[in-house]
């Protein structure tokens, strides 16, 4: 039964992500699992509604495929090929929400479906959400939001492998996605292994509110 520990949530009315206090992002494990490639998808578009009814609520995003960044710019131009994102021809990886569901306290499940390339497959995201403040200065709300969920690339045609040593890829596969606190990033985990799971990780979203500068109290049922 879900927890009815009152806390603050934002008034009905469009959100929008705090460039500032936002990234979205990813992680991956990286030749048979020995180091981490933490990268972010640097132009992104949301369209995130709030209803009456929270459950009621939806949540669209839009990450411009060719906005990736590893900081290397060989593994970029590689991520942006055929291989991967394949951004000529798949400009956005795409978002959209299908249920929301309130798991208890501060955690909701926000199913929906992942577009990536031409493949579409249901995600859940796991979402803690932080709260709300007023913003006086900027006359809006603010929100903190995070979120987790984890796929196979290879259910999106993303199948590139190269072998390191006997029992190893270069790529792992299994996806995790994790928006944390006060900003939203995506990142992507690999195993060891040759596995068939991916990680992608969201981590970190701060969120405004630009219709109504009122935060107030609701109950959680």
């Amino acid at each position: 039964m879900p927890d009815s520990t009152t806390i603050t949530r934002p008034s009905p009315g469009t959100l929008e992500l705090e460039p500032t206090h936002t990234t979205i992002g990813f992680v991956s494990r990286h030749f048979g699992g020995l180091s981490k490639v933490r990268g972010y998808f640097r132009e992104y578009r949301t369209d995130i509604t709030v209803a009456d009814t929270f459950e009621d609520s939806s949540v669209e995003v839009w990450l411009e495929a060719a906005s990736v960044d590893t900081n290397v710019q060989m593994r970029d131009d590689h991520l942006r090929t055929p291989d991967f994102l394949d951004v000529e021809q798949f400009p956005q990886l795409h978002f959209v929400s299908t249920a929301i569901r309130h798991d208890g306290a501060h955690n909701w499940t926000v199913s929906g479906d992942l577009t990536i390339r031409d493949v579409t497959s249901p995600l859940d995201l796991a979402v803690e959400f932080a709260g709300v403040i007023a913003d006086d200065n900027f006359k809006t709300q603010r929100a903190g939001i995070s979120a987790t969920a984890e796929f196979n690339r290879h259910d999106f045609g993303i199948t590139w492998d190269m072998p390191v040593g006997l029992d190893g890829i270069a790529v792992g596969r299994k996806v995790e996605d994790r928006d944390r606190g006060r900003s939203a990033s995506h990142a992507v985990r690999e195993p060891v292994r040759v596995s068939r799971r991916d990680t992608v990780t969201v981590s970190g979203t701060s969120v405004s509110d630009r219709s109504d500068p009122r935060a107030h109290e609701r109950q959680l049922r």
